[in-house]
Formats: C-alpha cells, structure tokens, sequence
C-alpha cells in the first residue's frame, strides 16, 4: 500500500495539499519519506501532526503521523506513526445524509466540550460534522463524538480521528472516522441507517 512513488493527501493546519510519499512498517513503527507537500500550505514544523490519506481501488487509506525531520541530501521530509494504518473500503458503509445536533470534545478531556454543530453526512465509519464557529482541532486528533441518532439512543462520547478541516467564515466542516466503537452503539447506528433508508424519498 506504501508502495514507491504512490500519490497521496497530506492535510495539516487545517489546509491540504498533495504528495508523493515511500514508506515502509517495521514492527509497531511506521516510516514515511515525502517530497515536500504541493499546494496552499504553510510550512511543516517539527512535531507537527498531519493525516496523510490515498486512495486505492476504491479502498482509502489514512494514518496519522508526526513530522520529524527535512533530510537535507535528499530534500525529503520524514515521518514516523505508529497507529495501525485505516482502511475503509468506500462500498462498504452505508451512509445517510442527516441533521443531527452533536457535541465534540477531545478523547483526552471529556469534560470541556472543543464545540458543537450538526452532523450532516453519518455511517458506522464515521461524519461529517458542519458548525458555525472553528472548534481548533487538527487532522490527527482523538475526539468524542456525542449525539441522539433520531432519537433511537444517545451515542455518548464515540470515539473517533479527525481526518479532515474544511471552510471558513461562518461554516466550518470536520470529516471524522469511528475507533473502537461499542457494540450497543454499533447496533444503534445499524438502526437508525435501516431507519433512513426504508424512509428515503
């Protein structure tokens, strides 16, 4: 998947941009040498997190990493991560478009709420999440997500990894992807997704 020359998105302060990364796994650790990332994006500071996605035969995959290092001989930027890469096969979630009120904090700091705002696009993978206001949080970073999918049941607090920044002004949209969802909350979705389907229009 890592393989030589494979093109890919980087996004990081909240801006993307794209890159041709090499990388390699070496147990739990995780390697990646890029060229320096092309597009409307402001320069990569040490320790700096970013998400880097691609997408292969219709699977995407993500993973967050942190930058280490320009190599100067070679001008390529290092990498490391040490999350398992994500994989999500785009046909294999069922997704709903909704309207859902929902509240963001970090996975960390459960207690002070980083925002809130409406969940517009919803599947067992993960939302879509569109608020009036920037909750300034990264691509990369470990949130939880609590919200009433049609009143079925709360979802409190689920977990998940921003993957994705968006916006300006007034609307700001944050992509998230689902980890280590509870079962109840997993059979939740399942209803409330059935629930959306068989009333479509």
């Amino acid at each position: 998947m890592l393989g030589l020359g494979k093109e890919a998105a980087i996004e990081f302060a909240r801006k993307n941009g794209q890159v041709m990364v090499r990388g390699w796994k070496q147990g739990e650790n995780g390697y990646l040498l890029a060229e320096k990332p092309r597009g409307q994006l402001p320069p990569l500071t040490l320790g700096q997190g970013a998400v880097v996605r691609m997408e292969k035969k219709g699977v995407v995959y993500g993973m967050a990493v942190t930058y280490k290092e320009l190599l100067r001989k070679t001008n390529l930027c290092f990498f490391a991560f040490q999350d398992d890469v994500i994989a999500r096969t785009l046909r294999d979630e069922d997704r709903v478009q909704c309207l859902l009120p929902a509240t963001v904090c970090r996975a960390q700091n459960q207690t002070a709420p980083v925002g809130s705002g409406i969940i517009v696009d919803l599947s067992k993978g993960g939302l879509r999440i569109v608020a009036r206001a920037p909750m300034h949080i990264e691509p990369g970073d470990e949130l939880a997500a609590s919200f009433y999918p049609g009143g079925m049941g709360f979802m409190e607090r689920q977990k998940m990894r921003l993957m994705r920044v968006s916006g300006s002004g007034s609307r700001f949209e944050y992509a998230g992807q689902f980890v280590d969802m509870d079962k109840k909350y997993a059979k939740l979705l399942d209803g409330y997704i059935a629930f959306c389907k068989a009333w479509a229009v």
